[in-house]
């Protein structure tokens, strides 16, 4: 029995979404920030090798600098990584500067774009009492 769902999906453009926080502190050589695998990192490795995809764009939003992701593709043509994150001195990782860029292709370069004057205050109910961030 054919699955009409199967042929939607199989129509849909290749984006994956992972809503559960990826690992995006571990780097090659270390652990780092709780973290010993980056599950992204190995993921699109693995799309990209087998020619699944051709280019990614990986976007990170996380009040901690994704500097795993940022390392692990900072010289990659096929893909860009964009950390949202919160950049205040001693803050963990310490990295994601505003003048970090990749080394990689002009279109496909690594680009941390820190939060700044951001406040977020956090209900009883676990909701943000400020729209900017929320």
């Amino acid at each position: 029995m054919k699955s009409p769902l199967r042929d939607e999906v199989l129509l849909l453009p290749p984006v994956a979404i992972n809503l559960g926080r990826g690992r995006h502190h571990a780097m090659r050589s270390q652990a780092s920030g709780f973290c010993y695998v980056n599950d992204v990192v190995l993921g699109i490795q693995r799309l990209v090798s087998k020619g699944r995809v051709k280019r990614v764009l990986v976007v990170d939003i996380d009040v901690h600098h994704g500097d795993g992701t940022q390392e692990a593709f900072y010289y990659s043509k096929k893909v860009t990584s964009i950390s949202f994150h919160l950049r205040e001195p001693a803050f963990f990782p310490g990295t994601g500067s505003d003048s970090e860029a990749g080394a990689g292709h002009p279109t496909s370069k690594a680009a941390p774009v820190p939060k700044h004057n951001i406040q977020a205050e956090v209900n009883d109910e676990g909701g943000c009492n400020s729209v900017d961030a929320c």
